[in-house]
């Protein structure tokens, strides 16, 4: 991602099991996100049917008046969604922030 600008990513999360599930990312979670400049859409699903899938967007937003000393290189971190009844899954989230330069 150019600072000053944003990047959306596609993410597909596949129920592998024989059972509807329902996940969600914790609101602690949410908050460290959006303070890295992270946000997550949906935030939560519910009854996923066995063998379908859903697609996440996962945003890097470098463009509020906050975030224009956005640091530049690699910014990730590790995301849980939380499955209702059942496990959390790990989501590995990493962007890399850059700023072009003539020399």
């Amino acid at each position: 991602v150019v600072r000053g600008y944003s990047k959306t990513v596609s993410v597909t999360v596949s129920n592998t099991s024989p059972f509807d599930i329902s996940f969600h990312v914790s609101k602690r979670t949410l908050s460290t996100l959006e303070q890295m400049g992270f946000t997550i859409s949906p935030q939560a699903v519910n009854d996923l049917p066995t063998g379908r899938s859903v697609d996440l967007a996962v945003s890097l937003s470098t463009t509020t008046t906050a975030r224009y000393d956005y640091p530049l290189g690699v910014v990730s971190t590790l995301v849980y969604l939380v499955v209702t009844g059942g496990l959390r899954f790990p989501l590995k989230i990493v962007g890399f922030v850059s700023l072009p330069q003539i020399e």
